[in-house]
């Protein structure tokens, strides 16, 4: 699996080498990440849409962050309305 601290600090390294934020995407994202969601938000996000989130998915989203830093303009929140 992936350790959330290393996440982190390859995320803030990003963040200092890019200060001005030229990488594509990252005046969108700004290298952060979104919060984490609890247990009930992801049951409820999956009741609601009647699916189940793969394991390793619903570990990020509770462990890292719910959309935010990620390739292009980032990652997509999965509660964020559009």
């Amino acid at each position: 699996m992936w350790d959330v601290e290393d996440i982190r600090a390859r995320l803030a390294a990003m963040r200092a080498e890019d200060r001005e934020l030229q990488r594509f995407g990252a005046r969108h994202h700004r290298y952060r990440f979104g919060p984490t969601l609890s247990e009930a938000d992801l049951a409820a996000f999956e009741g609601h849409h009647h699916i189940t989130l793969p394991d390793t998915y619903r570990s990020f989203l509770r462990e890292v962050g719910d959309g935010g830093a990620g390739p292009y303009y980032g990652l997509f929140s999965l509660t964020a309305r559009v």
